[in-house]
């Protein structure tokens, strides 16, 4: 993440941190937003990282055996395809394993094919099974400050009233 912040910043010739914008929105981020930040980058690191091994593998196994050759529902020849139209079926191949859709117009062919798909699917209990426990503790963090809150009000309401019979008798 940091060298994505430095890319960044050597291209708007700035640091992304140091701007007035990113001064505002820090302060304002509490942590739930930062755990949503997070979570996704994360996803889109994932996603970006499973797309590109699912394409690795093809090649790797050759794209006449792989997954790429048996898509037949495509406008288009993914074996003569550009990188980004390759780029974009394996992207959205992973999107449909993490997202648990599996629609089968894209299934592996081979073992390996096999064994990483299978690897997707535990990447996406663990990710989805940590996004859960991260939003259970937020919850549980807003109920401990909702319940401070109220704590606090009541005995600002008391002072209140404290203060109120107080002048009262003086006056």
């Amino acid at each position: 993440m940091a060298r994505v912040l430095r890319i960044v910043g050597s291209i708007f010739g700035t640091s992304v941190l140091s701007t007035p914008f990113s001064r505002v929105a820090f302060r304002r981020l509490n942590t739930a937003g930062a755990f949503l930040l997070n979570m996704l980058y994360i996803l889109a690191v994932s996603v970006n990282l499973m797309g590109c091994m699912w394409w690795f593998l093809a090649e790797l196994e050759g794209l006449e055996s792989s997954w790429a050759a048996g898509i037949n529902d495509l406008t288009f020849d993914l074996l003569t395809a550009n990188d980004p139209t390759r780029y974009v079926v394996s992207v959205y191949f992973a999107i449909t394993v993490l997202t648990t859709v599996g629609f089968g117009d894209i299934v592996p062919r081979t073992v390996a094919e096999m064994c990483l798909a299978g690897f997707y699917m535990l990447c996406s209990l663990f990710y989805f099974g940590y996004v859960v426990n991260g939003i259970g503790s937020l919850l549980n963090e807003l109920s401990v400050r909702t319940r401070s809150a109220t704590a606090l009000r009541a005995k600002l309401e008391d002072i209140e009233t404290w203060l109120v019979v107080s002048l009262s008798i003086i006056n």
